[in-house]
């Protein structure tokens, strides 16, 4: 089994099946810290889907050094997650 930090690195290169297996990995706990954020399944989805489209346009920024892969899409998915509570357009 291949480690988060490998997958990464061959996500960078374009690696579908790497970018899939980090999905199926860690896409439920990055869904879980945007539904505690959001209380709302279609908004906290749609966090999700743009934190790990984002992640596959471009993979290089991560840095092993700062922190595990885990973390990492954690708080690219907070950041936008708190951004849409704070919005004066959200109910």
């Amino acid at each position: 089994m291949l480690e988060e930090q490998d997958l990464m690195e061959r996500v960078a290169r374009g690696d579908a099946s790497a970018f899939s297996t980090l999905y199926d990995r860690l896409a439920p706990t990055v869904l879980g810290i945007c539904l505690r954020v959001l209380r709302d399944r279609a908004e906290a989805e749609e966090v999700l889907g743009d934190v790990f489209l984002d992640l596959w346009r471009r993979a290089d920024p991560y840095d092993p050094a700062r922190g595990g892969v885990g973390a990492y899409l954690v708080a690219h998915a907070r950041t936008p997650a708190i951004a849409r509570v704070r919005s004066p357009a959200r109910p």
